[in-house]
């Protein structure tokens, strides 16, 4: 019981999560069925390349690694050490990233 209420709260940051980075211009966040606790999404490459963006979100703390051997792809796991708090860090901190130095 206890295990299926830690799931179900990071299924539901989750999908705040795919939510939050749906707004965010040149982010395309990748069509997922069913309950997750994964985000998987793209940065436009003529913007960021995912190996920068996550180096300039580890800056931010905020740990999302790149995914995949092609595209430009990224995957945010979240779980029950996640808060909401954590959520809204990270997506002000891939704002904050995309903006160029």
């Amino acid at each position: 019981e206890r295990y299926r209420e830690i799931m179900t709260k990071d299924h539901e940051r989750a999908r705040r999560l795919r939510a939050g980075l749906e707004g965010i211009a040149g982010v395309s966040v990748k069509a997922q069925g069913g309950g997750t606790n994964m985000v998987i999404f793209s940065v436009d490459e003529g913007l960021m390349q995912s190996q920068e963006l996550c180096l300039r979100l580890e800056a931010h703390g905020v740990l999302i690694w790149p995914y995949g051997k092609r595209g430009n792809f990224m995957r945010a796991v979240l779980h029950h050490q996640v808060t909401d708090d954590d959520v809204e860090r990270a997506l002000v901190a891939v704002q904050r990233s995309l903006v160029p130095e």
